[in-house]
């Protein structure tokens, strides 16, 4: 009845507490199931692009709660994800091309459209320049 290490094994799969003295705190695994409508084919060959991490804030929300609906929406997966300096986010987009695309195109147009309502917040001609890289007027020869 006893177990001869004084310890129960894990069965395949289970996780356990750690021992008192390891110090290794064991988290149980982060489970993402792929949702029933999506084609576990499109899961192979993700759209990966970065964006600056107050952009992905105001387009997803700051705990990405307007993820599920866009996603829902777009009939794609996204995968929001920090970079380690904190300042940019890695967002992967599963799904078809053509879909890819289309995603990357509509979170990139909110982006422009978050980027052009701060400048115009702070006022003035030389923000939006600076938004769009266009330089002064060109001096004529």
């Amino acid at each position: 009845m006893g177990d001869p290490g004084g310890a129960a094994q894990a069965q395949e799969g289970e996780r356990t507490a750690p021992a008192q003295g390891d110090g290794l705190l064991m988290l149980p695994p982060r489970v993402l199931v792929r949702p029933w409508w999506f084609p576990a084919e499109d899961l192979e060959d993700p759209l990966v692009f970065y964006l600056e991490a107050w952009l992905a804030d105001q387009i997803f929300g700051p705990e990405l709660e307007i993820l599920p609906e866009i996603q829902w929406m777009s009939q794609a997966l996204l995968s929001v994800n920090t970079v380690k300096s904190g300042t940019f986010v890695e967002i992967s987009v599963f799904g078809r091309p053509r879909v890819q695309l289309h995603v990357k195109s509509v979170i990139l147009s909110l982006a422009l459209r978050h980027k052009e309502h701060r400048a115009a917040e702070f006022g003035g001609t030389l923000a939006m320049d600076l938004l769009h890289h266009t330089p002064g007027p060109v001096p004529s020869t």
